[in-house]
């Protein structure tokens, strides 16, 4: 089970407003109200109103993704192929689907331990993508699609890919995996 995070108790804290709060308070400084006397009615900092207002909003907070979302959408792509072709798919192989890709491209994400993902992003990437709800998550044990088929598979979709650095036409998915399935 993943991890709960919490913070420590010395740490920044973070919006203790919402959007729509923050809204309201431009709304208001629009309408001729001060920005120091918006700022203590809504409860929201000077600067980040006169932040809000000159266009300078940040990035969001916390860390970044491992993947760019046409990644993702390629791993989607992949084991709902997975499915359809009359595999059972599991979380395990969607861990090792990322790891065969990751080794293909060459790339290195330094929070995977041997560069294989681990049960908290799986956890948090079915959480981002709700169309994978059909993964065998309670079943135990390793995925039972041998993983020279599944590496063989993501090799063979990273040379047909469109991302960038990578080669793939999601079109072409089904063929490529039936070529592997009836290997």
């Amino acid at each position: 089970m993943p991890r709960t995070y919490k913070r420590a108790e010395n740490a920044r804290g973070y919006q203790k407003y919402g959007e729509a709060a923050l809204q309201k308070c431009l709304k208001a400084i629009q309408n001729g109200m001060t920005h120091r006397k918006a700022s203590e009615m809504y409860g929201i900092p000077r600067t980040t109103i006169t932040n809000r207002l000159q266009g300078k909003t940040g990035e969001k907070v916390g860390g970044r993704r491992a993947f760019t979302d046409e990644e993702e959408q390629l791993f989607v792509d992949c084991l709902v192929v997975m499915r359809d072709s009359g595999l059972a798919v599991n979380e395990h192989d969607l861990r090792f689907v990322v790891k065969s890709y990751l080794t293909e491209v060459g790339k290195t994400v330094p929070r995977f331990a041997d560069n294989k993902p681990g049960p908290d992003w799986t956890k948090l990437f079915l959480g981002r993508h709700p169309e994978l709800a059909f993964l065998e998550t309670n079943r135990k044990g390793k995925g039972n699609i041998p993983e020279e088929t599944l590496s063989a598979c993501v090799k063979e979709l990273i040379e047909s890919s469109d991302i960038p650095g990578v080669e793939i036409a999601i079109s072409d998915v089904p063929e490529i995996m039936q070529h592997f399935l009836d290997v």
